[in-house]
């Protein structure tokens, strides 16, 4: 009996510790500060999603580890940013926003009249859902294109592995 108790007081703990460790509400704390006025490090993106072109801003606070990762696709009629958050060891929360203009960007009186925003929470390895439900296939897809964005650009790669964050396992 003493063992089964043990045992489920280590399952409780580490539960528990699983939870801390993911701090999905630091990660929305930190979603919810504006971005400093100059990332740490700016890098071209490679793979353009439009002719516009994007680029990819690194901050850090003040060490080696980067705590936000962003890229910005630039498009005449709209933007799409993907911002990665740490929260924790291998811990991370995706936010994906779409901008659309009224006119394309270069015309006088442009201005955004649509956004979308998604939000992709992931832990140890895997998309945060809830356990009693299957998550929309919708939204899976979504969310593997979206981390995709940061775990299959080589020029980021060196970011990725100084936050020690590895690519999401799917189901």
């Amino acid at each position: 009996m003493k063992s089964v108790c043990t045992l489920v007081l280590i399952l409780i703990l580490a539960g528990t510790a699983q939870a801390e460790e993911c701090g999905f509400a630091s990660a929305e704390d930190i979603l919810s500060v504006p971005l400093p006025a100059k990332a740490d490090q700016e890098i071209d993106v490679t793979e353009q999603q439009s002719v516009e072109g994007g680029s990819w801003s690194i901050y850090r606070n003040g060490g080696a580890t980067p705590q936000r990762i962003v890229r910005t696709d630039y498009g005449e009629t709209g933007r799409t940013e993907h911002m990665l958050v740490l929260s924790g060891t291998n811990a991370f929360v995706i936010r994906r926003t779409y901008l659309r203009y009224s006119v394309p960007i270069y015309l006088s009186g442009s201005a955004v009249v649509r956004e979308e925003v998604d939000y992709f929470r992931f832990c140890g390895g895997k998309l945060d859902v809830p356990a009693e439900a299957e998550p929309d296939e919708a939204y899976m897809k979504a969310a593997q294109e979206a981390a995709a964005q940061f775990f299959t650009a080589p020029e980021i790669a060196e970011a990725v592995k100084a936050a020690a964050l590895t690519p999401p396992l799917w189901k």
